[in-house]
């Protein structure tokens, strides 16, 4: 029996959807290998660039999962779509280095996202010249999603990529020729890889997918609801499954995700719109893209037919209600990660703009076939004009911002990370001073790190505690707060029977973000027997005791200092308190003395980089407000209460005095916080130590390096290695026995 050939022992669906025309259009195939040539470049620049942003380290903590390696236990890996840690761990089992699967990944990502580009839009206006426009403009024209490849967008470039995969083949299935089923079959699958590959885009990718379908949608073929459902039962079971999964495991997993309340003052709106206008190439490609839109649109709803600007319109209409919709409805995420799915229909339709003008203007003195090499050789010429016009700027954008995430020495980081596994029971958890090393170590040993991360980009709840425990270990020797105020002692003075906390900071809860904004210099807090007679200052004292209360309704440190002044004693308390839900922070200073004493007094200064915005005084009540961070200007109010208590400003300092008493009492109200950002808490090092089983940290290099080394080894902690920019110490009790 003759064996049939192998196109022919398909499936007839498959058959009819493989099926590619022999006769080509004259210069399609230079179009395309053009195309290939382009993503291949812009790769080739993606591998040669450094990798260092921290999720990129987060990235491989993921793939850890799915190639049945240890990770973090407060890590929720069902919150991350899995297809690109799945191919990161195929790509890690293949090469056996993470660095070289992650760069591959990296490298094909942006490959991948330039060839979507290029086939989606060639197919949404039917022609290849506008896909080689429109993979030119997005790395061109703007450095918006090339960002995406610094920073370690890799979920979200997937996921986009795929999507424009989708609008690509709903468009071809618009068409309604024999391979209709088979588009509408590829469309769907790119809707659920796109699903698959980032949860947050999923918001974007249904109305604007399903917008496109009903655009693209056989309401004139007269086909019965039997044949109907044997050409879409395929691709109405490849997305349905996608939905459920999105529904039931990404939706739970990620409920949390919108609670951020620093985002919408520090990565808000307003941010979105920075990055669309700030850039001049991007803003032109903005209003190139709304242009081509209106005209376009307008022209293919006259002559009543779907074309590509009808889909890209629909793409911009889902996309511009969805963000409508955030943005009413103040929903706390990272705008500006709004800026690719804004300016990816923008570009395609600028592109078809372009495309059909050089083909109009090609078709002025020509016909036939030569018109159409004609066509393609002009366009050639606008895709090099693109390329050697905007995109150095393009590249030196992306080499620019790459270089800011990149990690100051990654083989000195291997070499912490070794002696940390050859050296550290399992379950130790590692401290890190900066959050990029800190996700790299958890991607590279799966073991827990705690880190001090900016809230305005943690979106997990469960972070924040950690956050505040972290920054209280290293910059602090005792710490407290109420989610509200976040005071800190970052130095020490020896005590009777234990060392005692001093050199008070304060940071406030400003819009969801702890901002530091006042220090408490001990050389000011005076106790005065006269008019410019100090009898004892704060800072010259001796450490006593130091007492620390934790409770339902408050934490407090009290710490108390002694002296013998002109042959008295002089005994002198502070108490910091904090109580549950108050924006408010009260400081009290007491002295106990039979010297004489006309006044008390206290300095509040400043920190360094946040500079007076405005001060007003009036007797004992100051009102002050600090340069605008975030969308205002922090703002606190001060009173001063004991005795005849006055606030005046000296330069950059305020000093409050209160005459006839010996106890001053200064509230300090934070008038723009946001919601609480961490829980009420006592964070004292030794116990933070002990409820985190923190066994090493890691620092860097930099101008707090030696105050911090210090703080560790006032705790106990031993300098075991020092390599490039790192200095990595231990707990010797952490120590495995024998190692």
């Amino acid at each position: 029996m003759a064996v049939q050939p192998f196109p022919e022992r398909l499936p007839a669906r498959l058959v009819q959807f493989a099926q590619v025309r022999r006769t080509r259009r004259p210069g399609a195939a230079a179009v395309d290998a053009v195309a290939l040539a382009l993503a291949l470049t812009i790769g080739g620049v993606v591998a040669f660039t450094p990798i260092g942003s921290g999720d990129y380290g987060q990235w491989l903590m993921v793939s850890r999962f799915f190639s049945g390696e240890s990770i973090p236990s407060y890590r929720d890996v069902t919150a991350v779509a899995p297809f690109v840690p799945v191919l990161l761990a195929g790509a890690r089992f293949v090469f056996q280095d993470d660095y070289v699967a992650l760069n591959f990944i990296r490298v094909a990502s942006v490959v991948f996202m330039i060839t979507s580009f290029y086939v989606a839009t060639s197919a949404i206006f039917r022609s290849r010249l506008a896909g080689l426009i429109a993979a030119t403009l997005v790395v061109a024209m703007t450095d918006r999603f090339l960002d995406l490849v610094a920073f370690g967008g890799l979920l979200q470039i997937s996921s986009l990529s795929f999507m424009l995969l989708a609008l690509g083949a709903i468009a071809a299935a618009g068409r309604h020729d024999e391979r209709e089923s088979g588009w509408w079959t590829a469309a769907s699958i790119a809707f659920a890889f796109s699903i698959y590959s980032h949860a947050g885009s999923v918001a974007i990718l249904l109305p604007v997918t399903g917008l496109a379908v009903l655009l693209n949608w056989p309401w004139r073929e007269r086909r019965s609801l039997r044949s109907t459902f044997t050409m879409l039962w395929p691709a109405a079971l490849v997305a349905g499954v996608a939905v459920v999964y999105w529904m039931g495991v990404l939706v739970p997993a990620n409920s949390d995700y919108g609670s951020n309340p620093a985002s919408p003052s520090y990565r808000g709106p307003d941010r979105l719109y920075h990055d669309l206008t700030f850039r001049t190439p991007t803003l032109v490609l903005v209003c190139s893209g709304l242009v081509a839109l209106a005209y376009g649109a307008a022209r293919e709803g006259a002559e009543r037919r779907v074309g590509g600007y009808a889909i890209t319109s629909a793409w911009v209409l889902g996309t511009a209600v969805v963000l409508t919709l955030t943005i009413g409805t103040g929903a706390a995420t990272d705008y500006p990660r709004f800026s690719t799915p804004i300016l990816a229909p923008l570009a395609v339709a600028t592109a078809g703009a372009i495309a059909e003008l050089v083909k109009w203007l090609s078709s002025q003195r020509v016909s036939g076939t030569r018109r159409e090499w004609i066509s393609a050789v002009a366009g050639s010429a606008v895709v090099a004009a693109l390329l050697f016009g905007m995109g150095p700027w393009g590249m030196s954008n992306f080499q620019r911002q790459t270089q800011g995430y990149r990690l100051p020495d990654r083989t000195a980081l291997l070499s912490a990370a070794a002696w940390i596994e050859a050296n550290l029971d399992r379950d130790a958890v590692v401290v890190s001073t900066d959050s990029r090393e800190a996700k790299w170590l958890e991607g590279i040993t799966g073991r827990e790190t705690l880190f001090s991360h900016p809230i305005r980009y943690s979106f997990r709840p469960n972070t924040w505690d950690r956050n505040v425990a972290a920054d209280a270990l290293v910059r602090s020797t005792s710490a407290l707060t109420n989610g509200y105020l976040f005071a800190k002692f970052t130095s020490t003075a020896a005590g009777e029977s234990e060392r005692i906390p001093r050199a008070l900071q304060l940071a406030v809860n400003h819009d969801g973000e702890y901002i530091e904004v006042l220090r408490f210099p001990e050389t000011a807090a005076r106790v005065m027997a006269g008019p410019g007679d100090v009898l004892a200052t704060l800072g010259a004292m001796d450490g006593s005791t130091v007492q620390r209360h934790e409770g339902a309704d408050g934490v407090s440190v009290r710490t108390t200092w002694t002296g013998k002044r002109r042959g008295h004693d002089v005994v002198f308390t502070r108490t910091v308190t904090q109580t549950a839900g108050s924006h408010t922070i009260d400081i009290v200073d007491e002295v106990q003395t039979t010297a004489p004493v006309e006044e008390m007094q206290l300095s509040l200064s400043r920190v360094t980089g946040l500079p007076f915005a405005a001060v007003e005084t009036a007797g004992a009540v100051a009102e002050v407000s600090f340069l605008e961070t975030g969308r205002r200007q922090p703002a606190l109010t001060i009173t001063a209460e004991g005795g005849d208590a006055t606030i005046t400003r000296a330069g950059e300092t305020l000093i409050v005095r209160a005459a006839g008493t010996m106890r001053l009492h200064v509230r300090i109200t934070a008038e723009t916080v946001g919601k609480p950002i961490s829980s009420m808490a006592m964070l004292y090092p030794p116990q933070v130590l002990e409820d985190y089983n923190v066994a090493a940290v890691l620092l860097k290099r930099d101008g707090a390096a030696i105050e911090r080394q210090k703080r560790l080894a006032d705790i106990g902690f031993e300098v075991v290695l020092e390599d490039g920019p790192y200095i990595l110490l231990a707990d010797p009790r952490a120590l495995e026995d024998g190692r």
